[in-house]
């Protein structure tokens, strides 16, 4: 499913471009934490997760997004081979 399924019907309205990199940012971090397509529960966790920092961390960026959500859901290891390497980004 995408991040606009998860995005909500009233409150914050996120123009296009943070859209955009929440809807990439997602995708990056339910691949990287090895999330199951069919595990719905995690991947609600992580949009709202994603939502959540977009309406505070005003402008962040795909991959600050992307880092900030692999970073608290247990993937400190791949944020640290990451920062050394921004190729390793499947």
């Amino acid at each position: 499913m995408p991040m606009n399924a998860y995005l909500p019907t009233s409150g914050p309205v996120f123009d296009p471009e943070t859209v955009g990199n929440m809807g990439k940012a997602f995708e990056s971090a339910v691949t990287i934490l090895g999330i199951d397509p069919r595990d719905e529960a995690k991947r609600t966790a992580v949009a709202r997760f994603i939502i959540r920092l977009a309406e505070i961390g005003d402008g962040l960026d795909e991959a600050t997004l992307r880092d900030k959500v692999i970073l608290a859901l247990g993937g400190s290891t791949y944020v640290a081979l990451a920062s050394n390497d921004e190729q390793l980004m499947p």
